[in-house]
Order: structure tokens, then sequence, then C-alpha cells
């Protein structure tokens, strides 16, 4: 299971990012990342069962870095 933090709000810059990541550590000990967005702070640990590369590193954003998501990583039926 992985850990998952959203805030949305006018001040997600007084949250401190590493804080809320010591929090949910113990819910993915394979790795971990924040996004600081404009009224908006992602964070997420993984843990790590299929995908064990860096590319299921979140959060993940589109190519333009424009639309941003953190997740799970369940995705039945991928193949």
């Amino acid at each position: 299971m992985c850990g998952i933090f959203g805030y949305v709000g006018a001040t997600p810059r007084r949250i401190n990012p590493e804080a809320v990541l010591e929090s949910i550590r113990h819910r993915g000990p394979d790795g971990e990342g924040h996004e600081l967005l404009d009224g908006c702070l992602l964070a997420h640990t993984r843990l790590s069962i299929l995908d064990l590369s860096s590319a299921g590193r979140q959060p993940m954003c589109d190519h333009d870095r424009r639309t941003w998501i953190t997740f799970n990583g369940e995705i039945y039926n991928y193949r």
C-alpha cells in the first residue's frame, strides 16, 4: 500500500513536505516524492510490488507539467 497526501488551499507553502512524508513513510518505504504547486501540495510514498523501476515515481505529471496525479498505483488490465 502507498501513502498519499493532498492539500488544496490558499496556503500550501505553510505545510512542510518533509514532515508530511515522514508521517506517511510507513505506508511505502520504497520511494517518495512531493510536488508543491500553486494552491496545492501532493506527496506520495511508494510500496513497489510490480514495477520496481523509477518509472513509477510519484507524483506524476503530463509532458507539459500542467496536470498532476498521485494515486495508489493499481491499474488493472494495464497489459
